[in-house]
């Protein structure tokens, strides 16, 4: 019987000795709010951190495998040639840059 009064004081907001325990409970309640509200803070700015860190791989490796297909593209090109190389290694380019340098 003492519970079941005990439960009822509890649904109206009064205690025993007639006070008001809502305010009790709304301190409570706003307390484990703003602890929510943190914690949520805390794991969206940690997953923001991992998904940045997965991105930064990510560039990496895309770049890490562009530059092994620039490496075979002209190993390729290289190999197929059968002919002295022209162009940036012609007489033009070749002579002024030895000039340069000496």
């Amino acid at each position: 019987m003492q519970c079941l009064v005990h439960s009822l004081y509890h649904q109206i907001g009064m205690s025993h000795s007639g006070k008001d325990v809502s305010s009790n409970h709304i301190e409570i309640g706003l307390a484990s709010a703003q602890e929510a509200t943190r914690r949520s803070w805390i794991v969206g700015f940690t997953s923001l951190l991992f998904i940045l860190l997965q991105s930064a791989c990510t560039a990496v490796m895309a770049i890490s495998g562009l530059r092994v297909l620039i490496g075979l593209g002209a190993l390729a090109a290289a190999a197929g040639l059968h002919a002295p190389a022209t162009g940036f290694h012609g007489d033009a380019i070749r002579i002024p840059m030895i000039v340069k340098m000496l």
